[in-house]
């Protein structure tokens, strides 16, 4: 090189492809974050506002499906299942065949469970919560992280904490939502018990597969997942807690405006996801503050 000759500089096609791959990363996790809840929670947002809408104003439309339609709920699985196996083929690892069989499996159990006879459809939830876990922690390889965080030789100080603050939060959760309920308007909020605004009727089975169907949902979907991905997506950090607060609230709409309370909950989950990173203890404490009160009541009754 001569002195007056020019520094070499990046061709405009490689500084442009840089840039453009730099640019599409975030809005692909911005994208795989929307879509994930758009799939895996639209039944239960359904099911939960439409229940608190039925009444007090009106029910939804039958061509619709009512309040449980069954097609919202074969497409969320579908999408889910889809998008996972997709995924799975697409990322030659060690063991792919084995984990597509299982996803195979897992989707081939989800149909029997949800057209079987008997008391098989009670347990449909379970298939669903392990798709959608399973989609989590794909997505997040995906965009080069992991849902949870290693062991950082803490002496389980981490998960403890997660597990204790959850049971705690969510117990003082209950009790501002149910003062929430005797104090505001009846018209603005849910009326009856849980159950019966549910339609949880007869039996333990489904109570207790919704409920840790339902855990799964709020700390490994809402929670971690919504982490991982808006992270990846450069999202600002008060949009997360926003963006899982609010998904949170509104899955609980059957409550009217006590589910609210469920505000202390959800940022008390993203908090201690983000600090620890141990999706599975919240996960894990959160069913158990579920199951306690309805075991209670079943043993009073």
């Amino acid at each position: 090189m001569t002195p007056n000759s020019p520094a070499p500089t990046d061709s405009p096609s490689t500084t442009s492809a840089g840039s453009a791959q730099g640019l599409r990363e975030p809005r692909r996790a911005y994208r795989d974050m929307s879509l994930l809840l758009l799939l895996t929670c639209a039944p239960s947002l359904w099911i939960s506002l439409a229940t608190f809408a039925s009444t007090r104003f009106a029910a939804p439309p039958t061509w619709i499906g009512g309040t449980h339609p069954e097609w919202l709920r074969l497409v969320s699985f579908a999408g889910t299942s889809a998008w996972l196996i997709t995924l799975l083929v697409h990322r030659p690892l060690p063991g792919s065949g084995r984990r597509l069989t299982a996803a195979l499996t897992l989707t081939a159990t989800w149909i029997t469970t949800t057209y079987g006879p008997g008391p098989l459809p009670d347990l449909a939830p379970l298939p669903m919560a392990a798709m959608a876990a399973w989609l989590c922690i794909e997505l997040a390889r995906e965009h080069g992280a992991r849902l949870a965080k290693p062991a950082c030789g803490d002496g389980g100080l981490g998960a403890s904490i997660s597990v204790f603050s959850i049971v705690a939060t969510g117990w003082l959760s209950g009790l501002v939502a149910t003062r929430l309920l005797a104090v505001l308007p009846a018209s603005t909020v849910m009326q009856g018990s849980q159950e019966s605004s549910l339609g949880w009727t007869g039996g333990l089975l489904f109570p207790v597969a919704n409920i840790l169907f339902t855990s799964v949902m709020e700390e490994i979907v809402m929670v971690a997942a919504v982490c991982v991905l808006g992270r990846a997506a450069g999202t600002r950090t008060v949009t997360i807690y926003a963006v899982s607060i609010s998904v949170r609230v509104l899955a609980h709409g059957y409550f009217g405006l006590a589910a609210l309370a469920l505000t202390l909950l959800g940022a008390a989950s993203v908090w201690l996801y983000r600090r620890f990173g141990r999706p599975a203890h919240l996960a894990a404490a959160h069913a158990v503050v579920d199951l306690v009160p309805l075991v209670s009541l079943t043993l009073q009754s």
